[in-house]
């Protein structure tokens, strides 16, 4: 079968799916926690109460909650990592897919020799991928902004801090100097 016969293959936006599943995993463990520990306490609320089986509800349900609170800041991060990846991708495709219009077009070009080293096709493949090049070099670029204004931002409020613990360092000695004036005044010498 000829090359030019055979039709480009049909690309669709297709969203990470894994997010999801984590996130849906992460929300099924916590129902089952903590219907588990609804059970433990409706069990537990039919018995007799002791000091000790409310302590033990009540750090099993503090187990529960820092075990929640870590899930999600551990979906979070993963969430944040996978955003990175599908954006990288997302670039990388455009980049192939300029790059692989370029040499179709340079391929469809070869049995034509024409005057003109290079053909519209191959004009307007090597355009797109300039562009896309330049989009990132500005994406590049404002990401270095921001790092440089996160920080001059850090750095002056580290500077603040020192400062500021200066300050009260300072009025700390002033405080004890005046407290020990008074107990002198106080206290005269016998």
């Amino acid at each position: 079968m000829d090359r030019k016969n055979i039709p480009p293959p049909k690309r669709t936006d297709k969203t990470i799916s894994l997010k999801r599943s984590m996130t849906r995993s992460a929300i099924k463990e916590a129902k089952e926690n903590i219907a588990k520990s609804l059970s433990s306490i409706r069990t537990k609320i039919h018995q007799p109460e002791t000091s000790n089986a409310l302590k033990a509800m009540e750090e099993r349900l503090l187990q529960l909650q820092v075990t929640t609170i870590n899930e999600r800041e551990m979906l979070k991060e993963k969430s944040e990592s996978l955003d990175a990846k599908e954006t990288a991708l997302m670039e990388r495709e455009a980049i192939l897919d300029a790059r692989e219009k370029f040499v179709e077009s340079r391929y469809d070009s070869m049995p034509d020799k024409s005057n003109d080293p290079v053909n519209p096709e191959e004009r307007m493949a090597l355009e797109n991928l300039r562009l896309e090049f330049e989009r990132r070099e500005q994406s590049f670029k404002e990401l270095e902004s921001l790092l440089a204004e996160r920080e001059a931002y850090v750095e002056q409020c580290e500077n603040e801090l020192v400062n500021k613990s200066m300050e009260l360092s300072e009025k700390e000695a002033e405080l004890e100097q005046r407290e020990e004036n008074f107990r002198i005044k106080d206290d005269p010498p016998e």
